[in-house]
């Protein structure tokens, strides 16, 4: 058995942490999500390399900013190499 420790990235689109009920939000219902949420570890105030989504998750893919890794918005791919 591996001492590594498993980690689930969840990132939705257009999902702010006040539509769930683990962050107090009372008009859903969001369950599994609240279960990992108590279950894991969590960020309390998560912060971002960039407003817009896919300099964002480039930059978490390639542990580079937008301005290194050459994807400054959303009609820009992760290069090849």
């Amino acid at each position: 058995m591996s001492n590594r420790p498993n980690i689930v990235f969840i990132l939705p689109d257009q999902l702010r942490p006040d539509f769930l009920s683990t962050y107090g939000a009372s008009f859903i219902d969001t369950p599994n999500i609240d279960k990992i949420a108590e279950e894991g570890s969590g960020t309390p105030a998560p912060t971002q390399a960039s407003p817009v989504c896919v300099p964002a998750r480039s930059a978490l893919l390639t542990g580079m900013n937008a301005i290194r890794n050459g994807v400054s918005d959303n009609l820009h791919r992760v290069r090849s190499d």
